[in-house]
């Protein structure tokens, strides 16, 4: 059963986690494309289908060193799996802006 979350306290939370992380010669972008639908099929008046889409896709744009980086993952909505991921990429994106 999925659990309802906040979604905006959730980003709010895992952004200032990478921007806590930030160094002062650096920028971080951050935007959300996030699709949380309900479809139904219907066929002679009965639903024949019921099917849910939930996206979660997060935009990380890092500057540093006259460079911009861009990189991004779908949210798990798992706080720990997300905030790893988070940094991990911010990391990578740091190698990135130094070659």
């Amino acid at each position: 059963m999925k659990k309802n979350i906040d979604l905006h306290s959730y980003l709010k939370t895992l952004t200032q986690n990478a921007f806590n992380e930030l160094k002062s010669d650096e920028e971080l972008s951050v935007s959300l494309h996030s699709e949380d639908s309900q479809f139904y099929r219907f066929n002679q008046s009965k639903v024949r289908q019921n099917t849910s889409v939930n996206q979660h896709e997060v935009y990380f744009v890092l500057n540093k060193n006259l460079k911009t980086v861009k990189s991004k993952f779908n949210l798990t909505l798992n706080p720990e799996h997300d905030l790893k991921k988070t940094l991990s990429l911010l990391k990578m994106a740091r190698e990135q802006s130094q070659q």
